[in-house]
């Protein structure tokens, strides 16, 4: 994990859908990486998700991004308001993430043990600003049917030398490992 003196190699962002025991197992999934790199992990939350901060409280590398109440267009209550709220999250991770490499992720897909180092892997050996891959179906503790986890990247990178995005210049490349 990042000291507060170093930069990250990779800045994780973590989506928050169903908070609670489900964000524990993920963080516990993430926290427990094999061999990562520098990296921070942000969690944006808003008013309407109880108890994320208490959760991220108990791992110390997880830094928590309290958003307040945020209003939302649509209502909260309905599918199309919750994911106007993932995207606004995902928006105020993006601000806070200082890392080379950016990660975005939801709760409800803990990534398996050899995760991060395989995105950063990939995103050396091959020269793409985007690198998105497949959810797969991941046996769930709590069923014998299948939960989803995260095991191909889903990353972005920025660099000093590279455009911004949506500029004239800036271009894109997906790649599923």
């Amino acid at each position: 994990m990042s000291s507060p003196a170093s930069k990250p190699l990779l800045s994780v962002v973590v989506t928050v859908v169903d908070g609670g025991d489900v964000l524990r197992r993920f963080l516990r999934a993430l926290t427990t990486q094999e061999d990562p790199p520098a990296m921070e992990i942000l969690v944006p939350f808003d008013s309407s998700k109880a108890g994320v901060a208490q959760v991220c409280a108990e791992f110390p590398t997880v830094t928590p991004v309290p958003m307040g109440e945020v209003p939302t267009f649509r209502p909260i209550t309905t599918a199309a308001g919750q994911h106007e709220m993932f995207d606004r999250q995902r928006v105020a991770g993006l601000n806070r993430a200082i890392g080379e490499l950016i990660a975005i992720l939801e709760d409800r897909a803990p990534p398996r043990p050899n995760w991060v180092r395989t995105a950063v892997r990939l995103h050396r050996e091959h020269p793409y600003g985007v690198i998105g891959g497949a959810i797969e179906p991941a046996p769930s503790a709590s069923s014998t049917g299948p939960s989803t986890s995260a095991t191909s990247p889903a990353m972005a990178c920025r660099s000093p030398a590279s455009p911004a995005p949506g500029s004239a210049t800036s271009t894109s490349a997906t790649s599923a490992p």
